[in-house]
């Protein structure tokens, strides 16, 4: 057996996550009621919208190149979104709620998982999508979870 030398060590997720976070990206909004960034990570792309007035958070996920994929990515993103939320809560002293909704049977699949979106959010309710138009909300699903200081004491 040939040796072929040392072998990169592998970062924990603790550590993945910070590196998301940190390099996390402003985004220009016309609007001074909402704070925006971006969050990327292997192949996904993350937008964050923060509505000040209601202190709301809202996310738009797309998968980009798929040559940069990587292990756990959509996970390991959304633990930086949880990051940024709960430092949000504990700069502001407010709570703040999160609606991850979604048509995707993949997304709601990973979204209901123990190992994946719910072992990371612990959702406070599920339930059916509420629009207008029927065509809209056909399958869609809203996860919603809502952070508050004391949880972050």
């Amino acid at each position: 057996m040939r040796d072929t030398g040392p072998q990169p060590e592998q970062k924990s997720d603790e550590e993945i996550v910070e590196e998301i976070y940190s390099s996390k990206e402003l985004v220009e909004t016309e609007d001074e009621n909402l704070s925006a960034f971006l969050l990327e990570y292997g192949s996904k792309k993350l937008k964050v919208m923060l509505e000040k007035d209601t202190f709301t958070v809202s996310t738009y996920v797309e998968s980009m190149n798929e040559e940069n994929r990587k292990e756990r990515e959509t996970t390991l993103i959304y633990k930086a979104l949880i990051k940024t939320i709960k430092n949000w809560v504990k700069e502001g002293k407010r709570r703040i709620m999160y609606t991850f909704t979604t048509q995707d049977e993949k997304l709601k699949k990973w979204a209901s998982d123990p190992q994946k979106g719910e072992g990371i959010f612990s959702w406070d309710d599920i339930s059916e999508g509420r629009m207008p138009d029927e065509k809209i909300n056909k399958g869609r699903l809203n996860f919603v979870k809502i952070f508050r200081p004391q949880d972050e004491q």
